[in-house]
């Protein structure tokens, strides 16, 4: 529950901040009534979504599926080392090794 209070008060400090930085003319963009709704909105809808993952990590199996889904930059890393013929590091290719191997444990722990 901290955790959804933390990610509130941050949200609500920022999205303040800059409504009072905007109004003032000192903010990145001139605020309209428009564009402050479809910021509340957007403020909203990503909170909700910070919400679920955390609550879809905590209850369910997709800490799993999210571990394998953020293996993407070995993957591009890869990709760009064959395909493109780009020179990866040393620290580069253990960072590929370890997560492809993390991949796999975690792909595997059911039956191992």
């Amino acid at each position: 529950m901290t955790v959804i209070a933390y990610l509130l008060i941050e949200g609500v400090i920022g999205t303040t901040c800059l409504v009072v930085l905007s109004l003032c003319g000192g903010g990145i963009y001139d605020l309209t009534l428009t564009s402050f709704g479809i910021l509340v909105v957007a403020s909203l809808c990503a909170f909700s979504s910070l919400i679920l993952i955390q609550f879809s990590i905590a209850t369910g199996v997709s800490g799993v599926a999210l571990s394998i889904y953020n293996s993407f930059a070995a993957i591009q890393t890869t990709f760009s080392f064959f395909a493109l013929g780009q020179q990866i590091s040393k620290a580069q290719a253990c960072g590929v090794v370890c997560t492809l191997l993390g991949t796999c444990v975690l792909s595997l722990s059911g039956l191992i």
